[in-house]
C-alpha cells in the first residue's frame, strides 16, 4: 500500500495526512450520499495504470454529479494536456461544471465511431446500454474502462464484461481491479488496453 501511495503522490494526486487520496480540493466529494462513488484503492490503481498510457483524449460516459469525471480529468491534465468530455442524458452536475472541461447532455450516439484514447463507461448500467456504449465508442478507444464489473446490484454490467472479456484477450490486455473488503462484491473496475 505504501508503494501505491508514493506512486500516486509522484503522479500528482494529493493525499492528506489521513491517507485520503481525494485530498482537500475534493473534500466535499467524499460522502456516501452524493460523493465520488469509487473505492480509493481501485481508483488510485486505475490512475496509476492510466499514467503509463499516452492519454490525450478522454470521453466519460455517465457524468452523474461530475465528481469522478472531474477527479480523473484533473489527474490526466496533471500529466499532460488532455481534452476531456463527459456525457450524460441527465444533467445532475450543477455547480461542478466549474472545471475547464466539456459537459454535454447526450448519449454515446453523439460520438459514434469516434476514437478516443480513453473511454470510461459508467452510465446506464443496463445490458443494452453498456453494450451500446461499447459498440458506439468503447471498441474504438485505446484504453476502455468499465465501472461496476464486480457489483452485485449491477448484474448487467457484470454479464457484459464477462462476455466481452471471454474472447478479447487476442486484441486487448485485460485487467481487473477488485478491492477485497468486508463486502467484496461491490464496484470493481475493468480495463481493456489495445495491443
Amino acid at each position: 500500500m505504501q508503494n501505491l501511495i508514493q506512486e500516486i503522490k509522484k503522479n500528482g494526486i494529493y493525499i492528506d495526512n489521513r491517507g485520503n487520496i481525494y485530498g482537500s480540493k475534493y473534500k466535499d466529494c467524499v460522502n456516501a450520499s452524493c460523493g465520488l462513488w469509487q473505492k480509493p484503492v481501485e481508483l488510485s490503481t486505475l490512475l496509476t495504470i492510466l499514467n503509463t498510457q499516452n492519454i490525450q483524449t478522454f470521453l466519460n460516459i455517465g457524468t452523474f454529479n461530475g465528481y469522478t469525471f472531474n477527479f480523473i480529468a484533473d489527474y490526466l491534465n496533471g500529466i499532460r494536456p488532455t481534452s476531456c468530455i463527459t456525457i450524460d442524458p441527465n444533467d445532475f452536475v450543477g455547480s461542478n461544471k466549474k472545471y475547464p472541461y466539456i459537459y454535454l447532455s447526450c448519449t454515446s450516439d453523439t460520438f459514434k465511431n469516434i476514437p478516443f484514447d480513453l473511454v470510461f463507461i459508467d452510465g446506464d448500467h443496463s445490458y443494452e446500454a453498456v453494450k451500446k456504449d461499447w459498440e458506439n465508442v468503447g471498441r474504438f478507444a485505446k484504453v476502455i474502462v468499465f465501472h461496476d464489473i464486480n457489483d452485485l446490484p449491477c448484474p448487467d454490467v457484470r454479464k457484459f464484461w464477462s462476455e466481452l472479456t471471454n474472447g478479447a484477450s487476442e486484441d486487448f490486455d485485460i485487467l481487473e481491479i477488485k478491492e477485497v473488503t468486508e463486502n467484496p462484491q461491490m464496484m470493481g473496475i475493468g480495463i481493456l488496453i489495445k495491443k
